[in-house]
This record gives C-alpha cells, structure tokens and sequence, in this order.
C-alpha cells in the first residue's frame, strides 16, 4: 500500500519495503501541475504484456510494476485491493498513469484531495507566466525600456482562474 503526500507542489508516493521489491521500484514523485485527473475507481487492467512489464503480477490478485505502453511512456502499478486504489492521470510525464491502493483513507476522498492540490498549484504555475508576458508588453509600449515601476496584482477567481490587474 502506497503513502501519499503533498508538499510544496509535488505529489509524493512513498511505498514500504514490500512494494518495492514487488514493483521492483522505489518511491515516486510527481509534480502536482502535471496530474490532469484522479479516478477513484480504476478498471483492472485487462491483461499485463509481461514482454513490456517488470514487477509482480498475478491475475486477480496482485499488479506491482512498472508496463511500457506502445507510446514509450509507462504505467505504474501498486494494486492488491482494486476497491482501495486509485488512478492518477498524467500529462507532460515519464508516466502515462500511477495506479496505487492508499492507507490515506477512502479512495473517493484521496482523489478530491490531490485534485483540490492540483488545480492550486496549477493556479500558482500560471503566474510568473503571465507577469513574465505583461513585463515584456510593457516594455514593447515604452519603447524597449526598464520600467521605473511595475505593479501586478493577483486575483483568484472562484472557479481557480487567475486574473492579473
């Protein structure tokens, strides 16, 4: 069983002694910005390609490793107890998807939780962008000059958007 942690905008998953020897890895981290989506209720996968997987795998009972998909990118497997698990989708990854059975508490509520941190962190990421872009549309109106002053505020939007003023 994986333990998920969340801190300055990464998404750790530590896996006891057990899990690492089956899945013949160690523990995981994942930047909070590159989760696109949390399910709650994975599907069990289907079939393993054992030609394209290392870890433990016993139909029905036990997905612990690591399966290279057809695009190069790689799906990790933690999973004894389906019912206990969940999926986190990601984007911009070594890894197509995490599936991992947690001792965080009920899948459903995990889920919320990680997706709650990464839409903020997402929030975050999008600022220096956009003060970045609006430094530079500055200096484009006074001719390619330092600005003596440059003021930018933060606003939040209810939905998570962010809106600069």
């Amino acid at each position: 069983m994986a333990h998920l942690e969340i801190a300055q905008d990464w998404l750790h998953i530590r896996l006891g002694m057990y899990e690492k020897v089956l899945t013949v890895h160690g523990s995981l981290t994942v930047n909070l910005t590159h989760i696109r989506k949390v399910d709650p209720h994975p599907k069990a996968p289907e079939a393993v390609d054992l030609v394209n997987f290392s870890g433990t795998y016993v139909p029905g009972r036990v997905v612990a490793g690591t399966e290279t998909t057809r695009g190069d990118r790689e799906i990790f497997y933690d999973v004894r107890a389906l019912d206990e698990s969940i999926a986190i989708h990601l984007d911009h990854d070594h890894f197509e998807r995490l599936v991992v059975q947690v001792d965080n508490g009920k899948p459903e509520d995990v889920a919320e939780w990680i997706e709650s941190a990464a839409r903020e962190a997402r929030a975050r990421a999008k600022l220096p962008a956009a003060m970045v872009h609006d430094l530079y549309c500055v200096q484009a109106l006074m001719n390619r000059r330092e600005p003596v002053l440059f003021r930018a505020e933060f606003h939040q939007a209810p939905t998570g958007g962010v809106d600069l003023a």
